[in-house]
């Protein structure tokens, strides 16, 4: 099993701020998570 990259509260952060309406790539670009990932979160 792989180590995760990124602790999910901090993905989930993202998340959340993504279903406010703020656009995922202003959120994600200070944290450093590719946008890929977050999209994958909300699937």
């Amino acid at each position: 099993m792989e180590k995760k990259r990124f602790p999910l509260d901090q993905i989930t952060g993202v998340r959340k701020q993504a279903e406010m309406g703020i656009p995922a790539a202003e959120v994600i670009q200070p944290v450093g998570i590719p946008e890929l990932t977050v999209y994958d979160s909300l699937a």
